[in-house]
C-alpha cells in the first residue's frame, strides 16, 4: 500500500463483494462492516471471519484482495 492511501474509500460498497487471500484464493463474501473490521462468510456460512480493516490490500469495485494468506485466516475466525 502506498504512503496514506487507504484501499478502501467507501467502506458500505464493499458488503456483498467477494474477498479473495493474498495468492489469489476465494475466501467468501463481505457480509457486515463492524466497525474497524469486516465480517466475512464463506459460501454456505460455514466459516465466518472478522478481519480487520488493515488487512484490506485493495479493492477493484467487484472483488477485496487481502494481504493474509489462506493458511493464516484461522486467526480471524469467529
Amino acid at each position: 500500500m502506498s504512503e496514506g492511501k487507504k484501499p478502501v474509500i467507501d467502506w458500505d460498497n464493499t458488503v456483498h463483494k467477494n474477498v479473495r487471500s493474498r495468492e489469489g484464493e476465494p475466501v467468501g463474501n463481505v457480509v457486515a462492516i463492524l466497525g474497524d473490521s469486516i465480517h466475512v462468510e464463506t459460501q454456505g456460512s460455514r466459516g465466518q471471519y472478522m478481519i480487520p480493516k488493515e488487512n484490506v490490500a485493495r479493492f477493484n469495485g467487484a472483488e477485496i484482495t487481502l494481504n493474509v494468506a489462506v493458511n493464516e485466516l484461522a486467526r480471524f475466525a469467529r
